[in-house]
């Protein structure tokens, strides 16, 4: 073979040779490794422990599977998400992976901002108006309420708004004890150690007006009546108007 032939072939095969390695490079860079996951880590968004990290890996594992050992892109977070959700005690949980291999979730449980005693039934309820189950784990105080107008959203919404409306007014670092709703939706109560029960009528507003008949009979009333003179009922829901029996 002519040594011209002969160098041209070679470099022919080696340009060959260069760039079928280029083409064996790029589709190797191109394909993503298969990741397992190999752990679970739970994060929370507050200090409240109503559900435990063992609770939370338990629903994880009976939403989608145990996650260990799954590929990373076969794991159910939105069913992982609503089935958290779904506990009660959790209102919001977000759930995804990262390419170290592990499954995140993060959630967020609800605060209780009102205890309702419903006959033999005893219950939180959140900012939002939703019912979940006592948690023995929480030892704050918040106002409680015997009521047996029934359960509902639009009930405890209501009753939220006349306890915000009551910690606003200046009454209530006196006390405001022994609330009950009755089967009608009135709302009734002690202010701080007055022997009188205040009749508040409905829990939906307006409140100012009966606030300020409240603070008429306290301010007013109480003071001008004879000593040891007291009444059993006050009644400050009519208009214009303050029954005491």
């Amino acid at each position: 073979m002519k040594p011209l032939l002969r160098n041209i072939l070679g470099f022919s095969a080696a340009a060959l040779l260069i760039a079928g390695t280029q083409v064996a490079t790029s589709c190797l860079k191109g394909r993503e490794p298969v990741l397992a996951c190999e752990t679970t880590l739970i994060h929370y968004t507050d200090s409240l422990r109503f559900i435990s990290e063992d609770e939370i890996r338990f629903i994880i594992d009976k939403a989608d599977g145990i996650p260990v050992g799954k590929r990373l892109e076969d794991i159910g977070l939105e069913k992982i998400e609503t089935a958290l959700e779904a506990s009660g005690v959790v209102c919001n949980a977000e759930a995804w992976v990262t390419g170290d291999g592990r499954l995140h979730v993060r959630v967020s449980q609800r605060t209780p901002v009102l205890k309702l005693v419903d006959g033999g039934r005893e219950f939180f309820v959140d900012a939002t108006g939703f019912e979940f189950p006592m948690q023995e784990s929480f030892h704050g105080e918040v106002p409680q309420i015997s009521c047996k107008a029934g359960c509902g959203e639009e009930r405890n919404l209501e009753l939220l708004e006349f306890i915000s409306a009551l910690r606003k007014s200046p009454f209530w670092p006196l006390g405001i004890s022994d609330i009950e709703q009755s089967g009608d939706g009135e709302v009734t109560f002690r202010c701080g150690d007055r022997p009188e029960k205040f009749i508040f009528g409905k829990a939906a507003g307006p409140f100012d007006v009966r606030i300020d008949k409240l603070a008429l009979y306290l301010d007013t009333i109480v003071p001008s009546l004879e000593d040891g003179k007291t009444y059993k009922t006050v009644n400050l829901k009519y208009d214009g108007q303050i029954v005491c029996k």
